[in-house]
């Protein structure tokens, strides 16, 4: 597991790193890539890089769930109504556009999974758009559910991504919104 960061000085560094891993990645292969080789593009000692990380998956899962996280600073609208709903799901789908890199080395890396893993870990541990919206509507509130919900629509966008983005934003909003809104059928 990565560290919490204390210091601003800390938090700077561990990013730095997450960003050393996400360029390397666009070149080289994530399973060829060391601790020693992150050291050395970031200009720091291998022993300091275990302040911040207890190995290389630990920079990965950061740099997910630092983007995931950054997602609160971007959106711009509340839920509550269904034209806010509409925009929050365009929103959404226009921050992953904005991390198309991120996509690109997940999906060149067969690390996609990583991506949804680190989003359902995330649905647990915040009140995110989705979930705000999930429980808004009230069709989705047994746990089970809602991990069935936001897993598909993050497997909705990294296959978006994956086609090159052949559906358009407005086209896959009216998907996802439909699987918010719809009940949802206990079997």
């Amino acid at each position: 597991m990565y560290k919490n960061c204390k210091t601003i000085e800390s938090a700077a560094r561990q990013r730095e790193f997450e960003t050393c891993l996400l360029n390397i990645m666009k070149t080289v292969p994530y399973e060829n890539i060391s601790v020693t080789d992150l050291c050395a593009q970031v200009g720091i000692a291998r022993k300091n890089f275990y302040r911040y990380f207890g190995n290389k998956d630990d920079v990965l899962c950061a740099l997910i769930d630092h983007t995931l996280l950054d997602y609160s600073k971007f959106k711009s609208c509340d839920v509550g109504d269904s034209l806010d709903d509409i925009k929050e799901i365009l929103q959404y789908l226009s921050y992953w556009q904005l991390h198309k890199p991120l996509l690109d080395a997940l999906e060149k890396n067969r690390l996609s999974t990583k991506l949804i893993e680190r989003v359902l870990i995330h649905a647990w541990r915040e009140d995110t758009g989705f979930l705000q919206l999930l429980h808004a509507k009230g069709n989705i509130s047994d746990p089970n559910n809602v991990l069935f919900a936001v897993s598909g629509i993050i497997t909705l966008i990294v296959t978006w991504h994956h086609s090159g983005y052949q559906e358009s934003k407005e086209q896959l909003t009216t998907t996802i919104y439909q699987l918010l809104t719809c009940p949802i059928v206990t079997i």
